[in-house]
């Protein structure tokens, strides 16, 4: 309690999470509703799964501020069946009034627009069942007041991640979660997501940092022009291994060939490597790293270039001069 409001909160949370799978593995065959104004918890014990799991239910939140269903889950039946290897099946699930702050990394000024969903299923195969989510992934529902924010414009279906940071902090993270769609009406926001993985759901209220006016117009600028600079560097360098003979005995030949190899292959990394990295977190940090290396290296033979200018055209008569 002395520690920081948002780490009591958390706690929070993960004490009801708690509670709720020690419900589930204590529970006998008839399922245990916890109800309060700001809180559901309900856990049960399916023996034959045959449906998929939906929560919450209009009779469970009546009374409760959640009488909107301003949250629910639906667990596939496919998942469950997988888990429970033929036996029972532990289902914990949670709905609760938002508590966490709004944090995630690399994006800024976010605010928390969705109460919290948590669930959490326990069985004999627990592990193997994570798979069967990737072709068959936990649909959720959010239902919300519109965010009176207007630069706040998207939406982000995510989860709470207890080990992004320190053991003793978390923040929010979109792993694994797909924001499918969303739609508002009367002043209220519905947002889907689909997640492979089974954990503390929420919506967080954005900047679309991804929206550029006249991103058309600016992409297809940005591809000519690196396109002509790509053609006219290839034919600088051609120019000079035409001339490959005097590369022995000029320095000026071999500063203006190496500046324009580097600058040619930093435009074409970043011609070809910008979309084809997307999604793909090997190939982006790859794609980045050589992009830095040759611009840094084109950098560093421009400096060589200013010297030699500097040494051919202001120190003429120097001894540096000929040394160089």
């Amino acid at each position: 309690r002395n520690g920081p409001g948002w780490q009591t909160n958390q706690g929070v949370l993960t004490v009801a999470e708690g509670l709720g799978s020690f419900v589930a593995e204590t529970q006998n065959k008839e399922p245990m509703t916890f109800v309060r104004k700001n809180i559901v918890l309900e856990a049960t014990a399916i023996e034959n799964v045959q449906n998929s799991v939906n929560f919450p239910n209009e009779t469970t939140v009546a009374n409760t501020s959640f009488s909107s269903l301003s949250g629910a889950i639906t667990i596939p039946v496919e998942y469950l069946q997988e888990v429970a290897q033929g036996e029972s099946v532990l289902v914990a699930n949670l709905l609760l009034t938002n508590l966490l702050p709004p944090t995630i990394s690399g994006i800024n000024n976010t605010q928390g627009a969705s109460v919290i969903v948590s669930s959490q299923v326990f069985g004999q195969g627990k592990d193997s069942g994570m798979e069967v989510l990737e072709q068959n992934p936990v649909m959720l529902s959010f239902t919300f007041e519109e965010v009176e924010n207007t630069t706040l414009d998207e939406y982000l279906c995510v989860f709470w991640n207890y080990s992004s940071m320190d053991e003793s902090t978390g923040m929010w993270s979109e792993d694994g979660l797909s924001t499918g769609y969303s739609s508002a009406d009367s002043g209220y926001v519905t947002v889907h997501c689909n997640s492979m993985h089974l954990t503390a759901f929420h919506v967080l209220a954005a900047p679309n940092i991804q929206h550029i006016p006249n991103a058309p117009g600016l992409y297809f600028i940005s591809y000519i022009g690196c396109g002509f600079s790509i053609a006219c560097l290839l034919f600088a360098i051609i120019f000079f291994l035409l001339y490959g003979k005097g590369l022995l005995s000029s320095v000026n030949f071999f500063v203006h060939l190496n500046l324009a190899i580097s600058l040619c292959l930093a435009y074409l990394v970043f011609s070809i490597g910008v979309e084809t990295a997307k999604g793909h977190e090997i190939v982006c940090a790859f794609v980045v790293a050589a992009i830095q290396y040759l611009f840094l290296a084109a950098f560093s033979w421009m400096l060589c270039e200013g010297i030699m200018l500097y040494l051919l055209l202001v120190v003429v008569f120097s001894s540096l001069s000929k040394k160089w």
